[in-house]
């Protein structure tokens, strides 16, 4: 009778429980509601929990759990004691008697952030999780209950791993959105969770030091170096120190560029580069003027980028988007970041369903997960350029072109989509000179890339139709400057007196690259600022060089190497020339340079055709025999190498002069590539 009079009691206002109760398990234990805020204690807590997690739950499991050492009947009375306690506290059942009333749910009126933490992990939505955080049934102790301890010790860290994963995934979302600050602050949070773990610590020093705040990411290393100490008596891993040094050193080179930009008159961060681009910029006009595909094209710092984007100004408004040499194992990586440039100006909104489905799969915040529909390759592809086309599409009425820098770095996927991309605006604009394109095409496409065609390109095999599609576009060569309009180039900046009387310096040193003629401009104007006697100041310095070396390295696998052997050349023919006086056959040879370095003639004949194209070594010398300045300075870095090199020179050019006695001069200096180790470095 006891047993079902408390049957009936259970039972009593069974019915739907009143809206409004909320139910906390995360982090501080509450449950609020239309009567405010319930106090729970251990066992109730315990309960709610447990059913809450496992629904529907066996009443006899429930209470064998919360009185593991009482006897059966006393586990049931217990239990109804319980259920009736958080009934009459609340007013209603919020633990709902289900299948002939042996098993337990919680009310689906109750809200409870448990449940809402495990949905959203299933579902990966993580727009919520910064509400979601704590430890379950956190504070409360369960010693006297084995079982349930060791289920709740599973429990917590299940739900740890649901807040892992979706802190991470909010962290990627915010980031991806470009929402730096509401980054950082998911970031910081996710650290005050779990204080000593270093890849959280690196990912938030890592926003700081994209956002800027190179300060803040190092104040959260000393705070991580600390805890370690203190806590587990070890030290940050090499990867999180190496972090800290770079961030470190890009800070000190923040002040240093900072205290250079202030020596450096404005005319030199961002001059008019004009000077000998004129024909250049009429072929561009030419071209627009004709709806085609514009491509610039020329070796590293002839100026591609800062012609083109100075001509895509000067038609409108334009979106730039550049390749990185990272890009290249990431498909899509490239067009990623353009897609997030064109929604800055473009509304998502705006786009159809299907192509926000599609693009989800580079964005992912653009649609909520889908199953997969199984498509081929193929088709996975036509879709996605087909959304890729749709969404460039609505950049028409923001811009007037689109702009693709540094082609030769752009990831192959997004290359594909550019070359199909091409062909429909060729399809849609036919290439003709009677007048411009028709309407559709209003969106112009200007290309930029180091590459040339032949064997010494970096790119055109992997992408044969790509190559094939901007040999047939506008194509724009820019080469580099002749001694006139290196000295025209000086003189159009304005700079003080001394400064233009250098023009012809600045030619032996840097040769007809534009990029190195303004840097090394710069770094007089920089050494001629603390100098009392500015005029005596030399032009070139060794920072220069080595810039000129970086740039050299990325022509040709064999540039660097054939450049630094040039240079050794042309120091032995001009001693000769100056002892022997006219006569001496100036040239400097793919044979020669060969020769010197043991490599194939082929080889070098290519990397000698991209060093001319660069402007570094010339038909027209800026020094005799066509090396400039700066990759002679460049040879004092390699010391081993240039001695090798110099001890092989002196029979090579024997042998050409035809000199039997210069050939016994270099007689018995044995040398083989162990004697330069930095040369070694140098091929590939």
């Amino acid at each position: 009778m006891a047993s079902a009079g408390g049957q009936r009691a259970e039972n009593r206002g069974s019915g739907p429980a009143v809206p409004g109760w909320r139910l906390k398990l995360l982090g501080s234990v509450e449950l609020c509601g239309p009567r405010g805020r319930i106090p729970l204690e251990g066992r109730i807590a315990a309960a709610l929990a447990y059913v809450a997690w496992s629904a529907p739950t066996p009443k006899a499991q429930l209470a064998g759990l919360l009185w593991p050492d009482t006897v059966p009947s006393q586990e049931r009375n217990n239990l109804r004691q319980l259920l009736r306690r958080l009934r009459l506290a609340c007013g209603e059942p919020l633990l709902q008697s289900v299948g002939q009333q042996d098993a337990l749910v919680l009310d689906e009126a109750v809200e409870c952030d448990l449940l809402r933490l495990r949905e959203a992990a299933r579902r990966g939505h993580s727009e919520e999780v910064l509400g979601l955080q704590g430890s379950l049934l956190a504070g409360l102790d369960f010693d006297e209950l084995p079982e349930f301890t060791r289920w709740l010790d599973g429990a917590r860290l299940a739900a740890e791993g649901w807040f892992r994963k979706l802190i991470g995934l909010e962290l990627r979302r915010r980031e991806d959105v470009g929402d730096l600050l509401g980054a950082i602050g998911v970031a910081e949070t996710w650290l005050s969770l779990e204080p000593e773990s270093e890849p959280i610590a690196r990912t938030l020093m890592r926003l700081h030091h994209v956002a800027g705040s190179r300060h803040a990411a190092l104040h959260v290393y000393e705070q991580l170096k600390a805890r370690l100490a203190e806590e587990l008596a070890v030290a940050p891993t090499e990867e999180t120190a190496g972090l800290a040094r770079r961030i470190a050193r890009s800070l000190q080179q923040d002040r240093s560029a900072a205290a250079i930009a202030s020596a450096t008159p404005l005319q030199l961060r961002r001059p008019w580069l004009r000077v000998g681009r004129e024909d250049a910029w009429q072929q561009l006009q030419d071209g627009w003027a004709r709806g085609r595909v514009l491509c610039l094209a020329g070796a590293p710092g002839v100026g591609k980028s800062r012609l083109a984007l100075d001509f895509a100004a000067a038609q409108g408004e334009f979106l730039l988007v550049t390749g990185h040499p990272a890009d290249a194992p990431v498909a899509y990586a490239t067009l990623t970041r353009a897609l997030r440039q064109l929604l800055r100006v473009a509304p998502a909104g705006a786009l159809p369903t299907w192509v926000r489905a599609e693009l989800s799969q580079l964005l992912p915040e653009l649609s909520p997960p889908r199953r997969a529909r199984r498509r081929s390759e193929h088709a996975l592809q036509v879709r996605l350029h087909g959304a890729l086309g749709h969404a460039l599409s609505l950049l028409a009425p923001h811009a007037t072109s689109f702009v693709a820098d540094d082609l030769h770095d752009w990831d192959a996927h997004s290359l594909a989509f550019l070359g199909a991309w091409i062909a429909s605006l060729q399809t849609a604009s036919p290439q003709s000179p009677e007048g411009p394109a028709r309407e559709g095409s209003a969106l112009r496409l200007l290309c930029c890339t180091e590459w040339q065609g032949g064997a010494s390109s970096r790119w055109p095999a992997a992408e044969p139709d790509v190559a094939h599609l901007l040999a047939h576009a506008q194509r724009v060569e820019l080469a580099p400057l002749s001694r006139v309009q290196v000295l025209a180039l000086v003189d159009s900046l304005s700079l003080p007196h001394a400064a233009r009387e250098l023009g012809e310096a600045v030619w032996r040193f840097a040769g007809g690259n534009p990029f190195l003629v303004l840097e090394a401009l710069r770094d007089w104007v920089r050494r001629a600022a603390g100098s009392a006697d500015p005029a005596g100041v030399a032009v070139g310095s060794e920072s220069v060089a080595a810039t000129a070396r970086s740039r050299v390295a990325r022509l040709h696998p064999h540039a660097l190497p054939a450049a630094l052997a040039a240079a050794v050349a042309a120091e032995h023919l001009s001693e000769h020339l100056a002892e022997h006086g006219e006569g001496e056959d100036g040239r400097i040879t793919a044979a020669l340079v060969a020769e010197l370095l043991q490599l194939p003639e082929l080889e070098m004949a290519a990397a000698l055709e991209a060093l001319q194209r660069m402007g570094v070594v010339g038909a027209a010398p800026p020094q005799p025999f066509g090396v400039c300045g700066a990759l002679r300075v460049a040879l004092a870095s390699a010391p081993a190498t240039a001695q090798l090199l110099r001890a092989r020179c002196a029979p090579a050019l024997a042998r050409r002069r035809g000199l039997a006695a210069a050939s016994a001069a270099g007689r018995g200096a044995r040398t083989t590539w162990d004697d330069a180790p930095d040369l070694q470095v140098l091929l590939p």
